[in-house]
């Protein structure tokens, strides 16, 4: 959920909702990519990019220490790596290169990558392999 409060109000938008949002913008780019064959490939993994979050953002959990909905920036990590992993893999059994493009994704945030949390760095090791593989069957 991406939160932003106002004087009056609290505006929340579902992350799902902001995915197809850019992927509105990025379709006008076509015309960029003519002759590039992993364009539709590439469209859908910024469609897509924050499946994950479709179930977490059905019902806003409430974050007692801020009083606003958790945001994607501050919501508790096991849920939301939970969450990461079955997003990449439905991603991934739609597109496998779209699935790639969204692990790169997710595995640049600079939270994995310089975490020394365990399940950040189990987060980073799987998708590390994931890329791996894939790099491997697109080659």
């Amino acid at each position: 959920m991406v939160v932003r409060e106002t004087e009056h109000e609290i505006i929340m938008v579902r992350q799902h909702d902001h995915a197809q949002l850019s992927g509105e913008i990025a379709k006008h780019f076509k015309s960029f990519f003519t002759d590039d064959p992993y364009f539709e490939d590439t469209l859908l993994a910024i469609y897509q990019h924050d499946l994950g979050w479709v179930r977490l953002d059905e019902v806003p959990m409430w974050n007692d220490r801020t009083s606003l909905p958790f945001s994607f920036m501050d919501f508790p990590l096991l849920p939301k790596l939970t969450h990461y992993t079955y997003g990449l893999d439905q991603i991934e059994r739609m597109n496998k290169y779209a699935g790639l493009l969204c692990s790169l994704h997710y595995a640049s945030f600079g939270v994995f990558r310089n975490s020394t949390v365990p399940e950040c760095i189990d987060f980073s090791r799987h998708e590390c392999l994931r890329q791996h593989h894939r790099r491997i069957k697109l080659d």
